[in-house]
């Protein structure tokens, strides 16, 4: 972090609801850290400037931001996305379930547990036994099916259950599904050649 401003001028940074630090005036490059407690929290950095008065070069700069959790470990697993079941589809009691699994971590996983639930109830479980390096995303389709032919809204949660895997933020992806029937609408109109 580093300031040019008129000391009327300040960088904050905030946590949450709560301010944790200020700068102004003219200050060189500086490394800043501060406890982050486990949960969700929103980071925020505003800069404040005073209409009055540019001196310097007024303005603030922030580099080599590393939020709680970003550390690559050795385990660490993350559904990145569901390919399908897509919504809008006509309802089916044989739609296949896709996925996209991506090794955070630096090493290979050869073994990674994944599992979804519909609808709160069903569930599936499943594991990749084909060898993911670090860094890499592998596509896998659960075996068995999903049958969605009742239509309407389903909620599809996908995780991966990795052992060792402490960091659980990138574990689960949701969307919900909406399967209807597609209808197509009929107009007859009269033929204006014929008479």
């Amino acid at each position: 972090m580093r300031t040019s401003t008129e000391t009327y001028d300040s960088l904050e940074f905030w946590i949450d609801t709560l301010k944790m630090d200020r700068w102004s005036g003219e200050r060189a490059w500086q490394r800043v850290a501060f406890p982050v407690p486990g949960g969700k929290h929103r980071f925020s950095w505003r800069y404040i400037k005073d209409k009055s008065f540019a001196r310097g070069e007024d303005g603030a700069w922030i580099d080599r931001i590393t939020f709680p959790g970003s550390v690559v470990s050795n385990r660490n697993t993350g559904v990145v996305g569901i390919l399908s079941p897509l919504s809008g589809n006509a309802p089916s009691a044989e739609e296949p379930v896709h996925i996209r699994v991506r090794n955070f971590g630096k090493q290979v996983l050869d073994t990674i547990p994944v599992a979804y639930v519909l609808n709160d109830s069903i569930r599936n479980y499943d594991t990749i036994f084909q060898p993911v390096q670090a860094m890499e995303s592998h596509l896998h389709q659960f075996a068995g099916l999903l049958d969605l032919s009742a239509g309407g809204e389903h909620k599809l949660t996908v995780y991966t259950s990795l052992e060792g895997d402490n960091y659980r933020c990138n574990d689960t992806l949701a969307m919900t599904i909406l399967s209807r029937w597609k209808t197509f609408a009929q107009t007859s109109l009269p033929n204006w050649f014929i008479y």
